[in-house]
């Protein structure tokens, strides 16, 4: 995985001697925040928040009353299982 924010492409190729295929997915890494990895709370992470950064969330039930101040923030679940990860 990329660590410089940018977007790429990664295209995958499979073959079996006979026939090709392959499938292309755009990837889109920004930079930011894990909670409570770097920052403990959502709110000190929103306070650090540049526009354009992502923020990760770690399993908890975390506010849901958040002002972005007009940024262009992503928030992201980290968590494989649903529910796992909740804004309340």
């Amino acid at each position: 995985m990329p660590d410089v924010p940018g977007t790429y492409v990664l295209r995958v190729t499979v073959g079996d001697g006979t026939t090709t295929r392959w499938a292309e997915l755009e990837l889109r890494v920004r930079s930011g925040f894990v909670v409570p990895d770097d920052l403990p709370t959502l709110e000190e992470a929103l306070a650090n928040a540049v526009d354009g950064e992502a923020i990760g969330l770690r399993a908890g039930t975390w506010p849901a009353n958040l002002d972005l101040s007009g940024r262009d923030l992503t928030l992201v679940g980290l968590e494989p299982t649903a529910g796992a990860v909740v804004l309340e």
